[in-house]
């Protein structure tokens, strides 16, 4: 018996769901990964790699679709590589998502059979961080994520993921810089962040410019009221950032403590609305213990 390799086409049930929404199935005892197959699928794939231990498969048709299957509220999935959960039905999602906790915890070697609090959040506008690309495709500016395993961007009018008021922040910001084709190469993508109670948006522009020439990005930002921050980040011979206009921070209330996080740091959060108890809050299992994190509902 030979080994599956790059080519091969099978018909598989997927047994479960994994990480970054591959669904897991098995050919003989062969583990194989298949991206956007939902547990209870019975799809036909091809092999697209193979690796020890395992192969990775593209899902080339659905022959019985999971009940747990739903059309995505997202008219850019496939194709976007921005989520992964959105043909998954919402109460799914979250059981999806507490079952990989807990085998990522087991296979740690720190097994968790207690109860999860599950604390949900809404299926739009969750989000307060999004690294956004800048591409150009048949003479056209392009704003958005990229397509999954590619470096192809996604224009992007509306994500469903980030609120009205930093969606709105990206269509201006796209709609300046669409008057400079001169810039659209040398703009690598804009970095968003926005206060987990809203009222905050900075936004940090990465360049391949020096700071003498990033300093007349400050446009970019004209007739952009919710924007409160903005600054560029050159990654030319030296990398640094260059505040532009009004803070460059965000600012989180945290069980009673105000924190606050600069653009280019990395502050793990969702928007205030997302959850009862505001951003980052926790809850305690009933055993007392508040080893583990708990799950979110989000569409990622």
């Amino acid at each position: 018996m030979r080994g599956l390799v790059p080519g091969d086409t099978l018909e598989l049930r997927i047994e479960k769901g994994v990480y970054r929404g591959l669904g897991l199935a098995r050919h003989e005892g062969q583990v194989v990964f298949i991206r956007r197959a939902v547990p209870g699928d019975l799809v036909r794939a091809r092999i697209a790699s193979a690796q020890p231990g395992y192969v990775e498969a593209t899902l080339e048709s659905l022959l019985e679709r999971s009940d747990d299957r739903r059309p995505s509220p997202c008219p850019y999935v496939p194709r976007c590589g921005g989520c992964a959960y959105q043909e998954i039905a919402y109460p799914a999602q979250v059981r999806l998502k507490e079952a990989i906790l807990r085998e990522s915890l087991r296979r740690a070697g720190s097994p968790w059979d207690g109860e999860i609090a599950v604390a949900p959040s809404p299926e739009e506008g969750w989000r307060i961080r999004a690294s956004l690309h800048v591409g150009v495709r048949d003479g056209a500016l392009l704003l958005g994520l990229r397509e999954e395993g590619s470096h192809e961007v996604v224009d992007l009018p509306k994500c469903l993921q980030l609120s009205e008021a930093m969606n709105r922040v990206a269509r201006g910001m796209r709609s300046a810089l669409e008057g400079r084709p001169d810039l659209w190469r040398r703009i690598k993508g804009i970095d968003l962040t926005e206060s987990p109670a809203g009222g905050e948006i900075v936004a940090s522009v990465v360049a391949a410019m020096d700071a003498r020439e990033a300093a007349s990005l400050v446009f970019l930002g004209e007739g952009l009221p919710a924007l409160t921050g903005l600054g560029v980040e050159t990654v030319g011979r030296r990398r640094q950032f260059l505040l532009l206009r009004g803070s460059p921070y965000t600012r989180a209330r945290v069980l009673g403590s105000t924190l606050r996080a600069h653009v280019r740091s990395f502050f793990q959060g969702w928007s205030s609305s997302s959850r009862r108890g505001g951003p980052c809050s926790t809850s305690t299992p009933a055993s007392g213990s508040s080893r583990y994190p708990w799950p979110r509902g989000d569409s990622r």
